[in-house]
C-alpha cells in the first residue's frame, strides 16, 4: 500500500489547534481579567499566565503551587515569567518573548504590565510576529491506489 495525498473531502484529518494559537483565542476571547507584576494573582492573570493556565488545563504542566495569592508555575519557582515546559510547547525560545514590527520591539511582559496593551492587542502583536506558531500542518491519511 502506497500513501496518495488527493485533494478530497476526508482525506485530510482536521489539524487540531497549536498551543500558540489556543493561548491566542484565550487572550481573544474575554474569559480572562488582566492583572499585571506576576503571572497570576486572585483571579488576575498576566498575558504569560494566561498560557501557564492552558498549559495546566491541558498537562504540560502539573497544576500551580500557591502562596497567598501568588500562584507559581512550573517547578514552583516562575512566578512572572514563563517557565520552560510552557514556552517550548508554544513553540518559543524565551521566557518573555519579544513582539513588534519595524524594530520597535518590546518584552511582553512590558506590553502588559507597563504600556497598558489589551490582551486582544497583545494577541494582534504575537500573531504578527510569530505567524508560522498559528498553523500546525495537517495530518495525511493514508489511501490505498489502486
Amino acid at each position: 500500500m502506497t500513501t496518495a495525498i488527493v485533494e478530497a473531502a476526508g482525506t485530510f484529518t482536521q489539524a487540531t489547534k497549536t498551543p500558540f494559537a489556543m493561548w491566542l483565542d484565550a487572550l481573544r476571547s474575554g474569559d480572562y481579567r488582566q492583572g499585571t507584576g506576576l503571572l497570576r494573582c486572585k483571579d488576575q492573570f498576566c498575558c504569560l499566565g494566561v498560557s501557564c493556565d492552558i498549559a495546566v488545563e491541558q498537562g504540560v504542566i502539573p497544576e500551580p503551587e500557591r502562596d497567598g495569592n501568588t500562584y507559581f508555575y512550573g517547578d514552583g519557582s516562575e512566578e512572572c515569567f514563563l517557565p520552560p515546559e510552557v514556552f517550548a510547547w508554544l513553540g518559543l525560545d524565551t521566557s518573555d518573548p519579544l513582539v513588534g514590527a519595524d524594530g520597535a520591539r518590546q518584552f511582553v511582559t512590558h506590553l502588559n504590565d507597563a504600556a497598558g496593551l489589551t490582551f486582544p492587542e497583545i494577541a494582534d502583536l504575537l500573531e504578527a510576529t510569530f505567524p508560522h506558531l498559528m498553523t500546525a500542518t495537517p495530518a495525511v491519511t493514508p489511501t490505498p491506489t489502486v
